[in-house]
């Protein structure tokens, strides 16, 4: 009996070709698909995000995060498209991984945006008083979703984020006349 090669004969290659060449061929057709959904995708977020006048920065890191996730799952199907489901469920994983890291990242961003609700609705706060507040004294010119702004009594504005003003003890001086809730 002769040894059989480790190597592809001819006849085993063309069956192999044949076989994954349309998939292939598909997989090639995807991916150009898959560039120009992902660039319509970036250009369509990026469009609604000027209409509403977001900061220039925020909308081109919005178009680059939905463009990613654009090209995640254009590569997914390319995979699953040429069988090769092992790599798809790798990257599902680190993906896993990724969004978990992200959304640990991100605790201190909502417990702002949390407390921001709480600060809007005290009635011992708001734009125009003087108070004292995570170490500065200085009146309130804005509260936002993530932020405290306090100018002091030399000028200078200070940017807290709301998690350091509502978890801490606040001293109102007084409200401004025009600011007062009646």
């Amino acid at each position: 009996m002769p040894a059989r090669s480790a190597l592809l004969n001819v006849e085993e290659f063309t069956g192999q070709a044949a076989h994954y060449a349309p998939k292939l061929a598909l997989a090639i057709a995807l991916l150009a698909l898959g560039a120009l959904f992902t660039r319509a995708l970036g250009w369509g977020m990026s469009a609604v995000l000027r209409r509403a006048r977001v900061r220039a920065a925020t909308i081109q890191l919005a178009a680059w995060i939905t463009s990613l996730a654009g090209w995640l799952l254009v590569v997914t199907i390319v995979l699953s498209t040429l069988q090769l489901q092992a790599i798809v469920l790798g990257l599902s994983g680190v993906l896993a991984l990724m969004g978990a890291a992200f959304v640990t990242s991100a605790s201190g961003t909502s417990n702002d945006i949390i407390a921001g609700f709480f600060l809007a609705a005290d009635e011992d706060i708001g734009v125009g008083y003087r108070i004292q507040a995570a170490g500065v004294q200085g009146v309130v010119r804005k509260i936002d979703f993530r932020k405290t702004r306090i100018v002091d009594d030399e000028g200078k504005l200070h940017v807290i984020p709301n998690r350091l003003v509502e978890s801490a003890e606040w001293i109102v001086y007084r409200p401004e006349p025009s600011s007062r809730r009646d």
